[in-house]
């Protein structure tokens, strides 16, 4: 049976958790493993994938069967706020995205209520505020609503970082404290350009290190005095092919800057940022993980 054709929107795409490659990976696994899709594609008036755009991804690749569920909303971002609520409830969120949704959640949903305005005409329907909105998202998310209005804030900060900063902190969020984020959502993108880099190649640890909110603590000093000393353990001789290649490697991390500049100029030359710049990027950052690894004796 042919996989229908539907499509998609960014606004719904977008509302639902990012799911990285390894994560998409086994989703695929577990479907051809059960052979079948068992959970509905949510569609729509129409054609539009308002929830599991992985799954018809998936089934269409595999020509599988999918079960579809036909769901009518008032407008796009009655059908947004559905997805958060659909998200939170699921319960499979890290504490980041957890924060995320339920942020956007109330950012979305008060656009829609407004505040109370005593103007409102007797026969029209009373109007939630604020106030009653957060306290609903925070007694379903099991928060208060003080938290849920926090939250609301620094979703509101991370929306203004760019692509590459987010997917980084959404795929390692301890990378970034919500101070880094706040501060980082009030800097242009040309400064956020060479903090961003930094904790790509590694010369920080994370965004904070990177702000110089933190500061890599330097090693204890040795105690004088006060009993005998151990000796330490004698250390292994490394051979001369492991020493070169060390060295070679500390060579190498001395000029990943000039590389990023190198592919950034290209593909401005070009006309602009596209698949073979970020192709180029990921086989540097490919490229600069193995060898790391490779350094600590991983094979």
């Amino acid at each position: 049976m042919p996989v229908p054709k539907l499509h998609t929107k960014k606004i719904f795409r977008e509302a639902h958790r990012t799911l990285f490659d390894d994560e998409y990976e086994r989703l695929e696994a577990e479907i051809l493993a059960d052979g079948m899709i068992r959970d509905s594609v949510v569609v729509m008036q129409g054609d539009v994938i308002v929830d599991g755009h992985h799954r018809y991804k998936i089934a269409k690749k595999h020509n599988l069967n999918v079960p579809i569920v036909i769901k009518t909303f008032e407008s796009d971002e009655d059908a947004v706020q559905w997805i958060l609520r659909l998200q939170l409830a699921r319960r499979n969120l890290n504490s980041l995205d957890f924060k995320l949704t339920m942020g956007k959640l109330y950012n979305v949903t008060k656009k829609d209520v407004g505040d109370f305005s005593p103007s409102v005409g007797q026969n029209d329907p009373p109007r939630e505020n604020s106030d009653s909105t957060a306290e609903k998202i925070g007694e379903k998310a099991g928060v208060s609503a003080s938290t849920v209005k926090r939250t609301a804030k620094f979703e509101e900060a991370f929306d203004k970082l760019s692509d590459a900063i987010k997917n980084a902190i959404k795929k390692k969020p301890s990378i970034a404290t919500q101070a880094a984020v706040f501060k980082m959502a009030g800097m242009t993108k040309s400064d956020l350009i060479p903090i961003a880099r930094a904790v790509r190649v590694g010369d920080h640890p994370t965004f904070d290190h990177a702000l110089g909110l933190k500061k890599v603590k330097p090693k204890p000093a040795p105690k004088k005095g006060g009993g005998t000393k151990k000796k330490a353990a004698p250390k292994k001789k490394a051979g001369r092919e492991v020493e070169s290649a060390k060295s070679l490697f500390r060579d190498l991390q001395k000029h990943v800057g000039i590389l990023v500049r190198g592919i950034d100029a290209m593909a401005k030359a070009n006309g602009g940022k596209g698949a073979k710049h970020k192709k180029a990027n990921d086989s540097l950052n490919t490229l600069i993980g193995a060898m790391k690894e490779m350094r600590e004796g991983k094979k």
